[in-house]
């Protein structure tokens, strides 16, 4: 869908992106980002756990730069590693806030988020409501 393409996170506006998330990134994990990154770009393998705090660290870096392009690709990683890793395992977040990587974003407006999953799923719905009526039509 083009609109995604343009923007990963329609309808919030490319300029709030950085509202999106109840964290933000700090110095120390920006450092630790680009250690990760290193890791990744010379072949090594992260770990469970690290895989996590990369995607968690990327995604606040990207987000509070607008850099879609960055985005879209830890999208891409983040479904790579989706049947290996549990995106939901505890503690991730506060390890981060721990080690001084993230912090609360004092700009946080869950409801931005919220509106994108709300199109996310409505879309999902109706393609979902086509590919049966497409396929239902292909039989008869």
């Amino acid at each position: 869908m083009k609109i995604i393409s343009d923007n990963p996170y329609y309808p919030v506006s490319i300029d709030d992106y950085s509202k999106l998330f109840d964290f933000a990134i700090t110095d120390n994990g920006i450092i630790y980002l680009e250690r990760l990154n290193k890791k990744l770009s010379s072949g090594i393998k992260l770990g469970d756990d690290e895989s996590l705090y990369y995607c968690m660290l990327a995604l606040a870096s990207a987000s509070s730069q607008n850099d879609i392009e960055s985005i879209h690709k830890i999208h891409e990683f983040m479904f790579s590693i989706s049947d290996k890793v549990d995106p939901f395992k505890p503690r991730i977040k506060s390890t981060l806030i721990q080690m001084g990587c993230i912090k609360e974003n004092p700009h946080h407006n869950p409801k931005l988020y919220k509106s994108h999953l709300l199109w996310k799923n409505e879309n999902l719905k109706e393609m979902e409501n086509y590919s049966q009526d497409f396929t239902a039509n292909d039989v008869s």
